[in-house]
């Protein structure tokens, strides 16, 4: 029986393009996001430094409401919120573990009533602007490292721990959990041995 289930964001609990990739349609600099993207996953630079390369190339003054706006265009998978209401009747806890910006972690929180979130943070000043700051809580390419981080939060041993995810980013944070399941790719699933789930109400199997 686990006792946590731990969502991965962007492609899991929401449908569509990802998060940042939203951002960069929004700001016109998805040529800019590609190229940080390649560096960062030949392991050309950190995480830290790739997240200050993105906000780097967006426009100035940057308001939390300008990303909030920009990221409404994520929406959620239409059976997320039954699913997670599911888990919580049955005992379980829900958390969210996610590279994804944390100003969209939370609010995707909110909306399904989970409390327990690791997201990628930006700093804003009393006005609301972005002060420079970036707090990469979640490295994608080591995301077993944030899952471990959860479950000592939690106090719960990673056996007890189900996690869910839909990418290539997510296969460390799956394969050391007690158990991870992979969502929306089969072959990518069948390649590494994880059970395919293709919408998020077969999670409850496992529940």
């Amino acid at each position: 029986m686990f006792s946590v289930v731990a969502f991965d964001l962007d492609g899991t609990l929401t449908s569509g393009e990802a998060s940042w990739w939203l951002l960069h349609r929004r700001f016109g600099t998805t040529e800019e996001g590609e190229e940080a993207n390649r560096l960062y996953s030949e392991g050309r630079m950190s995480y830290r430094e790739f997240m200050v390369r993105d906000l780097a190339c967006w426009p100035r003054p940057l308001s939390r409401q300008t990303l909030r706006e920009a990221l409404a265009g994520c929406a959620l998978r239409p059976e997320a919120a039954r699913v997670v209401d599911e888990i919580k009747r049955r005992g379980a806890t829900p958390a969210i573990i996610t590279a994804a910006p944390g100003l969209l972690a939370d609010d995707v929180a909110e909306r399904l009533g989970i409390e327990h979130v690791l997201s990628n943070g930006l700093g804003f000043d009393e006005a609301g602007y972005f002060d420079g700051s970036v707090y990469p809580n979640v490295d994608p390419l080591n995301k077993h490292v944030a899952l471990e981080s959860m479950a000592a939060r939690l106090k719960v041993p990673l056996g007890r721990i189900l996690a869910v995810g839909d990418s290539s980013y997510d296969l460390t944070f799956l394969k050391s959990a007690g158990r991870g399941l992979l969502i929306g790719d089969p072959e990518l699933a069948a390649r590494h041995g994880l059970p395919y789930i293709p919408d998020l109400t077969h999670v409850l199997l496992y529940v």
